[in-house]
């Protein structure tokens, strides 16, 4: 994740300061979701304080570059398939309710969106978020 992380956003012409590398590693780290503060408490063992806001801008980038995806807990997941392309699915998260690992599913849900547009045309739906939780194999066992 770290190197397409860096070559995204060099691609995208975000400079990459060390705040913002520091925040890919840590998240490349991880299996489960981080929100901001956890980050910095993260960092803040490691490095000198890295300010909560350049946190949450380095967050948006990252999100809105497809390198993070963000859970219904405000909470930022680094990205499982970065390489991915394909627009006819989605990346959703399945989350341990016991050990918090976060995997990756990708469902082609355009079918589902489609019923939901017929069904309610007055609206119009621009994103969705949808997670799934449960116990992995290490935690069912």
């Amino acid at each position: 994740m770290q190197s397409t992380a860096q070559k995204t956003l060099q691609k995208a012409g975000y400079k990459l300061t060390k705040p913002r590398l520091l925040i890919i590693e840590s998240l490349a780290k991880t299996k489960t979701p981080l929100n901001a503060y956890e980050i910095a408490k993260i960092l803040n063992k490691k490095t000198k304080s890295i300010d909560i806001a350049s946190i949450y801008r380095t967050l948006k980038i990252l999100k809105e570059n497809n390198l993070v995806h963000e859970t219904s807990q405000g909470k930022f997941i680094a990205c499982q398939k970065t390489s991915c392309k394909n627009q006819k699915h989605s990346h959703y998260q399945f989350i341990c309710k016991t050990c918090q690992q976060t995997t990756e599913i990708h469902i082609d849900d355009s079918s589902f969106l489609s019923k939901i547009q017929k069904l309610f045309p007055e609206i119009s739906i621009q994103s969705h978020n949808f997670q799934f939780s449960g116990l992995c194999p290490n935690c069912k066992k």
